[in-house]
């Protein structure tokens, strides 16, 4: 099972981005509302790893996250990412800042510590953080998938106000952590 370490954002940009999911949806692209087990929620992915003590993990973040402030994020930016099964990936790209790379530094941080190995896009200086829109998207969709992403009122302004630790496969929410006071 892989675990995903997510950034929650807003109710907000909760609501923004849940708007271009669905006009997403409508023009037949499959939307990260839709995409697999259909139980996402807009984040930014901090890590993804295997195998993972749930315990050691829940621990390192619990540090971390008394020793971060809610985070702000700027997402600015339709891309597309190129997927291992020849699909692809549209997402809001998200502006990077130091207190962003000091965070997804922390998350890696928590998996090693909870004897987890980050997965190759997920190490520094690969790592590119972004609020995923649309999955799998075949080539043929991508002229209306990234029509239909621009439609996000660019800049979003959003703000981390959770750290969530999901299942990949079930999409069901093994730790939730909140950011504010």
């Amino acid at each position: 099972m892989a675990l995903v370490l997510e950034l929650d954002v807003d109710p907000d940009a909760d609501s923004i981005i849940r708007s271009v999911w669905a006009g997403l949806d409508a023009v037949g692209v499959p939307s990260l509302a839709t995409a697999t087990h259909g139980r996402h929620h807009p984040h930014v992915s901090l890590a993804v790893a295997d195998a993972l003590d749930i315990d050691r993990l829940t621990g390192a973040l619990g540090q971390a996250v008394r020793l971060s402030p809610a985070l702000p994020l700027t997402m600015a930016s339709v891309g597309v990412f190129r997927a291992p099964d020849d699909t692809s990936v549209v997402f809001l790209g998200v502006v990077t800042d130091g207190a962003l790379l000091a965070a997804q530094s922390e998350a890696a941080e928590a998996v090693r510590a909870a004897g987890g190995t980050v997965w190759d896009n997920y190490l520094a200086g690969r790592w590119v953080p972004h609020c995923t829109l649309a999955m799998p998207v075949a080539d043929s969709r991508l002229g209306p998938a990234v029509t239909a992403a621009l439609a996000a009122p660019l800049p979003v302004m959003a703000t981390a106000v959770g750290l969530s630790v999901v299942d990949t496969v079930s999409g069901a929410d093994v730790i939730q952590l909140s950011l504010i006071g």
